[in-house]
């Protein structure tokens, strides 16, 4: 994953949209040195409804007792 600023996006939004789109990059946006958010496609989110149905990889849990197909 690349890293690039907030000023970098300010700059060119665009250009980095379609490198995520169009691309499959990644990348870590920073303001002054510090991790703001994340840029990635669409493909690699994980996406938890309301109704509990899952969308996308099996998410990161710490500590959390969740059952079915995520219990282990």
């Amino acid at each position: 994953m690349k890293t690039i600023t907030m000023m970098d996006l300010r700059k060119s939004p665009g250009e980095f949209c379609h490198l995520v789109s169009r691309h499959g990059e990644s990348f870590l946006v920073t303001s002054q040195g510090k991790p703001v958010f994340k840029m990635v496609p669409v493909e690699d989110v994980t996406i938890i409804k309301s109704d509990g149905t899952i969308t996308g990889t099996k998410p990161l849990t710490f500590r959390q007792k969740l059952g079915g197909e995520y219990a282990n």
